[in-house]
């Protein structure tokens, strides 16, 4: 799904080109990561659960990533979270039965990301998204502003070894 720029990257993060991918998605907004997640997330298991057209069942992909849309403050606005639909596994998605669930498609990115562990909450997003501002600023490196990837890889029955990601979108320039 991604190549890792190995020259472009740091201990602090990689740099990743990520290749055109689909995704279920629903948004709502919000301020509160925590409350939103959890109300997006059940809404995306209702669908692959069978809550789509075809009451068809569809694997649980990961990663299960979140656009978190923010603020000049950066506080919360509005989150976006989706499930990966692999185009081999799932040619023709079915439409949700739930208005507010909806595909999309991403064109290829070049993002900048960095990983922690733990059950993360919304206090632990933010604090890995702003230390990762601070190590491409000290990079010297332009990312879009206004929003931020999250990404989570786990089940919620793995208690340790867990792997969360915060990603940034590298400016176009770049």
């Amino acid at each position: 799904m991604f190549k890792v720029m190995k020259d472009e990257s740091t201990e602090d993060y990689e740099t990743r080109i990520y290749k055109q991918t689909n995704w279920v998605s629903s948004r709502m907004d919000t301020s509160n990561y925590d409350d939103a997640g959890s109300k997006l997330f059940w809404k995306l298991f209702g669908y692959i659960g069978g809550k789509n057209e075809k009451k068809t069942k569809i694997a649980m992909t990961t990663p299960v990533r979140s656009k978190v849309e923010i603020g000049e403050d950066n506080d919360i606005k509005s989150m976006t979270m989706s499930f990966f639909t692999s185009p081999s596994q799932l040619p023709n998605p079915p439409a949700a039965d739930d208005e507010t669930v909806f595909h999309e498609e991403n064109p290829e990115m070049k993002v900048y990301a960095t990983s922690f562990g733990g059950f993360a909450k919304a206090k632990d997003w933010r604090e890995n998204f702003e230390k990762l501002k601070t190590a491409l600023g000290r990079d010297g490196k332009e990312f879009v502003k206004g929003y931020y990837y999250t990404a989570g890889y786990d089940p919620p029955f793995r208690l340790w070894g867990r792997v969360n990601e915060i990603m940034l979108v590298a400016a176009s320039d770049e």
